[in-house]
């Protein structure tokens, strides 16, 4: 139950900044007494440009002064998956949300996978746009040089704090391949991403150290890691049970709603864990008092700025275009946000692979999972609708494959079923069944790409266009740069493959197409339900 609390004070001023802050996902309050002379750290992960969803950065900056207002010394560090997710960073190559992190004054933040969506050479230039340090201890050229500091040391009522960035090792296998690779297909970066997981706990292991070395009382890991199987051996715990000296971790990748949780380590001694979801749904605070107890909790509030008001304005006003109507919703996950489009076939990514193979003038077409990343709703479907759904920068070609090539890359996409998995291929002139019942022939090598390790396939029963497919048979395949030339999810199988189509047309553009052309701007009713493309065999 929230709870309001008004601070005392002559300075009007601040006693109605202090009225609009809130009191938390949690059924306790706290004194504004109880803060004074606290070393804060606010945090946020995942924030995916929700400049209107939830708190919104106005709540988080009147957090802020309000804790600055009662002496605290308050720090602000975000861990990753910030510039993506939304029209206003797809429309600004993530600009805009680096101006407000900006004018927030984060003290520092970490890459996630997702700040590399509109490319590492962007994503650099907007590193130099920020005014914080991004951080990444394991984020290295192939030679070991690093890419940013992996540590920032800050000093706070006679105290010195590190804030230790780690960014998921899976960004180097579920980002486009090319992003890491020089002409020549050859990684030229590093993200510590060994399948055994001790060459990442090595590297966050060293610059604790060195950290500590420096003279730093407190090492705070703000990472971009997750929780969870789908995350081993990289998971924020994972880290923390190998490693030693580290005093709390704030994580981000997973979304997960953790407000705090002890983690042991190495030593078997608890390292506090927390991260507060996505979209700004929470703000995350972590407290050192003066007598160096270490908590940590999420905030729930309201609100929204006039700044960030007039960012979300400007861009709105770009996709309230009217493109299709839809009976129907059309789902990539559930309502309460569980996935569905990773686990199974669903009747968006049914429409989005069709609309793939008629704007291309091919019959076969793949999509992966994670390349659709919203609902579309029953009713009026508008631009920004699209750009939510497949919004990414991906852009869309065809490639010539074997069979056999085929065959592996739907393999590779079935391989982690029933478990959440991005790869997972939908398809629009192929059928196919997965059986869950016979292990995986696919295997990824150390870099997270494609190795057959051979056996039986657990995709079965492959049709072609109605005909069982034919491994030595030429086809041509419709898809996204990201799958079918950058090697994203690991599908290096078609690295070589030969380009009929160039990438040229955006994935945006071929669904608005179809939609509005090839539909005449409405969902047709075969697209109400799956289709039964997908059959899997438990």
């Amino acid at each position: 139950m929230k709870q309001y609390f008004k601070y005392q004070k002559q300075k009007s001023w601040l006693m109605l900044v202090m009225m609009t802050l809130v009191i938390f996902a949690g059924s306790f309050s706290i004194s504004a007494k109880a803060w004074a002379q606290n070393i804060v750290v606010l945090y946020t992960n995942d924030v995916h440009c929700g400049l209107m969803d939830f708190l919104g950065y106005k709540s988080l900056a009147v957090t802020r002064n309000a804790l600055q207002a009662e002496g605290n010394a308050v720090f602000l560090v975000d861990n990753g998956d910030a510039i993506q997710g939304d029209y206003p960073g797809f429309l600004s190559k993530g600009a805009a949300i680096v101006d407000i992190m900006n004018d927030m004054g984060y003290d520092c933040a970490i890459p996630g996978n997702h700040e590399f969506d509109y490319g590492l050479a962007n994503y650099l230039k907007l590193s130099q746009r920020a005014k914080f340090p991004y951080l990444a201890a394991n984020f290295t050229y192939a030679d070991g040089q690093p890419v940013f500091k992996p540590y920032i040391i800050k000093e706070a009522a006679g105290k010195k704090i590190a804030f230790v960035g780690v960014t998921t090792p899976q960004t180097i296998s579920i980002t486009r391949q090319s992003t890491f690779k020089d002409a020549q297909g050859k990684l030229v970066y590093d993200m510590k991403q060994s399948q055994s997981g001790q060459e990442l706990y090595n590297c966050v292991q060293q610059a604790v150290q060195s950290a500590r070395a420096e003279g730093a009382d407190y090492i705070i890991l703000i990472t971009h890691l997750g929780v969870g199987e789908a995350f081993h051996p990289w998971a924020s715990t994972d880290v923390i049970a190998h490693t030693a000296g580290i005093d709390a971790v704030l994580d981000g990748h997973s979304h997960s709603i953790i407000p705090g949780q002890q983690v042991n380590n190495i030593k078997g001694e608890p390292v506090l864990l927390s991260s507060t979801g996505t979209k700004l749904a929470y703000i995350g605070m972590l407290t050192i008092t003066p007598d160096g107890n270490i908590s940590t909790r999420l905030i729930d509030d309201s609100g929204i700025g006039t700044a960030v008001k007039n960012t979300h304005d400007k861009y709105k006003n770009q996709v309230e275009e009217f493109i299709a109507r839809s009976d129907f919703p059309l789902l990539a996950a559930k309502p309460d946000g569980t996935w569905l489009v990773r686990h199974e076939e669903t009747n968006l990514a049914n429409l989005c692979t069709d609309a793939l193979c008629s704007y291309t003038g091919t019959s076969i077409g793949i999509l992966n999972a994670g390349h659709l990343r919203k609902n579309m709703p029953a009713g009026d479907i508008k631009y920004k609708d699209i750009l939510g759904t497949v919004g990414m920068g991906n852009q869309i070609g065809v490639i010539e494959v074997t069979g056999q090539q085929l065959l592996d890359a739907l393999e590779l996409g079935a391989s982690k079923s029933p478990e959440e998995n991005g790869a997972l291929l939908h398809v629009s002139g192929i059928t196919y069944t997965i059986d869950l019942n016979t292990p995986p022939a696919a295997a990824l090598d150390e870099n997270g790409c494609f190795h057959s390790k051979g056996g039986k396939y657990r995709v079965q029963n492959v049709m072609i266009n109605n005909q069982p497919i034919n491994l030595q048979q030429k086809y041509q395949v419709a898809g996204s740069d990201y799958i079918l030339r950058d090697g994203g999810n690991g599908m290096t199988m078609f690295k070589d493959a030969k380009v009929v189509r160039e990438f040229t047309s955006t994935d945006i553009e071929m669904l608005k197409t179809y939609l509005q052309q090839t539909l005449h701007g409405k969902v047709t009713a075969n697209y109400a339900e799956p289709q039964h493309r997908i059959t899997i065999k438990k």
